[in-house]
Parts: C-alpha cells; sequence; structure tokens
C-alpha cells in the first residue's frame, strides 16, 4: 500500500457537512434544530476544556491481507458526560471506490470503545491498494441545547507493508524486581531511580493545581532501510485519560539510527502536565505514540505505532502493545498516626516495608510506601473529636459508600475504628508545605483499608466510587429521529 502523507488528521465539522450527514431537515428536524442553534464558535474551534481536550478518534486500523479483514478501534473520549453522541466511520480507497461503513448511536456516555471490522475485503478488486477511514460525531452535551462535532481521518496500513520489526520499549528506570502487573504503574511523588518495586518509575510534580510527571521511556526497533531523517512534526503523543485527552506534538524525543535499528528516548525533563481537577485516586490512561520517519530508497514515509489501544498482542509489525499508564494519587498528611498490629499508633512517615498495620479485616502487610508533594489538604473531623488530613484524592469509607476526601460532605457518616459509623462535624481545606504520604498493604478479597487517626481509610489500590453527575434526559421525540438513521445510513453509503 502507497503510505501517502495523509497520517492522522483532525478537524471540527462544518455546518454544511453537519446538514448533508443528517439528511433533510423533514427527515430530522430536531436534529436540524440543535445544528441551527449551534454557534459557528463551536464548530470552528477547537473548544478545549482546561488541559484536555474532546477527542473522539480512531486509535488503529490495519488490513490483514491473510485473512482479508480490516480491522480498528474507535475511541470516544470526552471531557464531560453527553446526553448522546452519534458516530459513523466510512472506509473508502484513495480512488473514492466504497470498501465499508458502520455507525454508533450512544446515550449518557463519556468514554466508550468500539470496534471497526469488515471481512472479505480482497484489494485485488479495488483500483487503488490504500484504503483511508473516515470518523465523524456529533455529540449533545448535557444540559446543552447545541452540537459539538469532530472529524478524523487516518490511513488503514497494510500488515505486510513496513521496513520495521521487534519493537521493543524500555524504561531508563524499569526495576528488575517490579510485580507482574497488567499495567505499568506510575506512582506519584516517587524519584527517578528509587528502589521501590514498580514496573515504571515516573516521578511527579506538583504546584498545587497542576501536576507534572516525569515520563521518559525509550524504544528501539530493528529496520530493513537505512533511516535517513525523523519528520519531528509528524511525531504525536497522545494520552487518553477517559474523560478526555491530552495530545503532544514536537515533544523532547531524541532519535538515532543506523543500517539496522532506530532508537528513540523521551528527555528525561519532559513532563506530561495536567490539571489537578482530572485526577482521581486511580488514574488509568491510554497512552498512544506514533512516530513517522523516511528511509533510503523509498518514495513514502514509515511508521512506528506503541499503544495500549490495540486489542491484540501480534499486530503489523510495526505495531506494539503496551500496557495502559496506571497513577495512583491520594495520601496522608505527615504526623497521621496508623493503627499498627500491636495496638501501637505510628506516623505514617515512620512506616517501613514489612511493617504490619491494622485493618477492620485485621493484621495486614505494607508492601510498599509512597511520598510526593501536596500543598493543600481536606481536615475532617467528626463529632466526636477524631480528626484526620489527607488529599482530595484519597479514598475514605463512608455510609454512603467509598469516596474521594473530596466528595465527601459534611453531615455524612465515616467508618472509624469501632467499627461504627460517625457523623462529620465539619471538613475543609488546610493549606500544607510538606509531604504527604501512602501505602501499600497485602490484596485481600476486600477492598484495602487501614486505620489512620482511628478513620478507615483506603491504601494506594482503594477504588472509589464517583459522584453520579445528574444527566438530562434525551428526549424521546429526538431519540426517535436517532433511531431512524439506521435505515437513513443503510440508504446513505
Amino acid at each position: 500500500m502507497e503510505q501517502k502523507n495523509q497520517k492522522k488528521k483532525s478537524c471540527l465539522i462544518e455546518h454544511q457537512e453537519l446538514y448533508k450527514l443528517y439528511g433533510t431537515e423533514e427527515e430530522f428536524p430536531l436534529i436540524h434544530a440543535l445544528i441551527k442553534n449551534t454557534p459557528d464558535g463551536i464548530l470552528k474551534k477547537a473548544a478545549k476544556k482546561k488541559m484536555l481536550e474532546d477527542d473522539p478518534y480512531i486509535a488503529w486500523a490495519v488490513y490483514k491481507p491473510a485473512s482479508k479483514v480490516i480491522k480498528g478501534k474507535v475511541i470516544i473520549s470526552l471531557t464531560q458526560i453527553a446526553q448522546w453522541i452519534d458516530t459513523r466511520w466510512r472506509i473508502i480507497s484513495t480512488s473514492g471506490e466504497f470498501i465499508g461503513s458502520g455507525y454508533q448511536t450512544l446515550y449518557e456516555k463519556q468514554y466508550a470503545t468500539y470496534d471497526i471490522l469488515i471481512e472479505n475485503v480482497d484489494l485485488s478488486h479495488f483500483a487503488s491498494k490504500e484504503l483511508i477511514v473516515t470518523l465523524t460525531t456529533i455529540w449533545q452535551g448535557n444540559k446543552e441545547q447545541f452540537l459539538k462535532s469532530g472529524k478524523t481521518e487516518d490511513i488503514i496500513y497494510l500488515e505486510a507493508d513496513t521496513v520495521v520489526s521487534d519493537i521493543t520499549v524500555n524504561d531508563p528506570a524499569k526495576q528488575p524486581l517490579g510485580p507482574n502487573i497488567p499495567e505499568i504503574l506510575v506512582y506519584y511523588g516517587r524519584s527517578p531511580g528509587s528502589r521501590e518495586y514498580v514496573d515504571y518509575d515516573y516521578s511527579a510534580e506538583y504546584n498545587g493545581q497542576e501536576v507534572f510527571l516525569k515520563m521518559a521511556t525509550s524504544g528501539s526497533a530493528k529496520v530493513s532501510k537505512t533511516v535517513e531523517n525523523v519528520d519531528k512534526s509528524k511525531t504525536v503523543l497522545k494520552i487518553d485519560w477517559g474523560i478526555g485527552s491530552r495530545k503532544y506534538s514536537n515533544t523532547k524525543i531524541a532519535y538515532s539510527w543506523n543500517k539496522n535499528s532506530f532508537e528513540w528516548h523521551f528527555d528525561p525533563d519532559w513532563l506530561v502536565t495536567l490539571s489537578k481537577e482530572f485526577f482521581y485516586a486511580i488514574n488509568k490512561c491510554d497512552y498512544d505514540l506514533y512516530i513517522e520517519f523516511s528511509c533510503q530508497g523509498l518514495s513514502e514515509p514509515q511508521h512506528i505505532h506503541v499503544s495500549s489501544t490495540f486489542d491484540e498482542e501480534k499486530l503489523e509489525p510495526n505495531c506494539k502493545k503496551i500496557p495502559k499508564l496506571d497513577l495512583r494519587l491520594g495520601c496522608i498528611a505527615k504526623g497521621c498516626r496508623v493503627l499498627m498490629a500491636d495496638g501501637s499508633k505510628k506516623p505514617v512517615e515512620l512506616i517501613r516495608i514489612g511493617d504490619q498495620v491494622m485493618s477492620p479485616h485485621g493484621v495486614t502487610c505494607v508492601i510498599n510506601t509512597f511520598q510526593g508533594p501536596e500543598n493543600t489538604l481536606v481536615c475532617i473531623r467528626t463529632i466526636h473529636g477524631k480528626e484526620i488530613h489527607l488529599t482530595e484524592s484519597h479514598a475514605v469509607f463512608t455510609d454512603q459508600g467509598l469516596f474521594m476526601a473530596k466528595d465527601i460532605n459534611a453531615g455524612m457518616r465515616v467508618l472509624t475504628s469501632d467499627n461504627v459509623y460517625e457523623e462529620i462535624y465539619f471538613l475543609y481545606n488546610i493549606p500544607n508545605d510538606d509531604m504527604v504520604y501512602n501505602l501499600e498493604i497485602t490484596k485481600t478479597e476486600n477492598q484495602p483499608c487501614i486505620i489512620c487517626e482511628d478513620i478507615v481509610i483506603g491504601d494506594v489500590n482503594t477504588v472509589t466510587q464517583k459522584m453520579n453527575p445528574v444527566i438530562d434526559k434525551i428526549a424521546p421525540a429526538l431519540k426517535a429521529e436517532l433511531d431512524k438513521l439506521h435505515n437513513y445510513l443503510k440508504e446513505n453509503k
């Protein structure tokens, strides 16, 4: 397949394109009314949330000649829940020949994935061997009476049409004793070169509003042609948080190559910057790196694609599947005392790996410790004087569920060391100019928890609930119009 200089590109959809997508106003009057009510600026300018962007996109698409199958994945990642999301993908050859299409309509979603799959695609029947997939997405945000939209195009790569093979992804701080876990651990507050047992040992800084994650990584691949040049303008790293995405172009990457190999390495000081408001106690993020380069004797560019979004371990030779990034946040203030197995109480900063602590379920062992900076904490005091200071994202056990401290309200009850729920007398934010600490304890069948200042809280692995926002229900008449699209799309491929 000829790889023309198209790569992935995205844009917002103009009004006229939206009208075409939804037929006539007589057929879809309610959707057309939403289009008319949409300000030009929403469609013509990328309206980004702070530090994140709404980003429905084609994560990958590949044609496998042996099985004559086109496979791919679409990811929808919005910064807020939408009442409804309508997506369409369409595959054609560069000479305009129709290959296949599909569609998906979702309701009350913020993040979703679905597959592209077309079987029995014989390229010998088409004049052009290069295929293009186009994704168009239209959605109505919660409590909004206008539409937002996005459009992405991507070429579909042939599995065998590459000079790349044997891709490896490394990290300069990878620990040989790291546990065999399904995700890459990116722990908040760790320093490069530390001896904690983690798979990937990144560090973080925090200035009160933003978190800066140092994410120096490296990789290499074998190449059958000599590399001439890397097109840095086409190098794109995307990190998808499931609540919107961040794209990084022209990131700090150094490249080197010789006759048979190609290597890349992120500058150790390169930072992923994200607003604190988008962090949760546990953040599992997709990582997607695209590098484009030219080789001697080839007129078309080559590429390397490293991503956690791939469904299979074995894809085309120039693609590499890696685990998701896994960020664990939430810590306890220095000086807060943890209940130990012998009944004593020890400040959290003095606890070490191997110490035994108490949980409501019995004795458990500390298998890791963490520390990092934080300048704002939540103070929780119960009606009987129990008081704890912890970060906004730390997990707390309450009578209404397991929530982050920032989601707890006065009047709720917290679980105490007496195994009773005690009412919160007050809670508020306080400044902090010292380090904060967290523990990882032995896994059990229950949610991991410790007892600190006589209040039951989570450890670094505790999964919290999210406060459910109030979602505007889609009007039945508008949903009926969206349901009509099934027949309309079949007739208008």
